[in-house]
């Protein structure tokens, strides 16, 4: 019984202060498990809103894009010209890509990056062309 009279004189040496320090230590560990898992849930609500928008949001725009047709979503020809340098835009499937050089261009086509049938708009024409056509011009 030695283990009984070691807690008897903690408590008998501690007087009341141990019997509340282990209620106090009861208490915030219940209001930890209850108060966390809320918290938890809570932010994991925010997270689960955040994805949402961001899934709605990806959605509209997939909507919104024609990779079929590149170029209504973009106009270059507003753009204003860079004296003495010629700008390519080349189509990715769903959006323009660029501003490039010509010289660029042909070296995307030669690591084979683009191919001769990729869609390209020089800035100042009316419609896309063909890399091909483009280089050859």
């Amino acid at each position: 019984m030695q283990g009984t009279s070691a807690v008897s004189d903690f408590l008998q040496i501690g007087g009341g202060f141990a019997v509340l320090f282990v209620l106090a230590v009861l208490v915030v560990n219940a209001v930890l498990w209850l108060f966390l898992p809320w918290v938890m849930l809570n932010k994991m609500n925010k997270m689960i809103e955040r994805l949402r928008y961001i899934e709605t949001a990806a959605e509209s725009i997939a909507r919104n894009t024609r990779p079929s047709d590149p170029g209504p979503a973009f106009n270059a020809a507003s753009l204003p010209p860079i004296p003495g340098k010629e700008l390519y835009f080349v189509s990715d499937g769903e959006k323009p890509v660029g501003p490039h050089s010509l010289e660029t261009l042909r070296g995307l086509l030669g690591r084979g990056v683009i191919n001769a049938n990729t869609p390209v708009f020089r800035q100042g024409d009316a419609a896309w062309k063909t890399l091909d056509a483009v280089i050859q011009s």
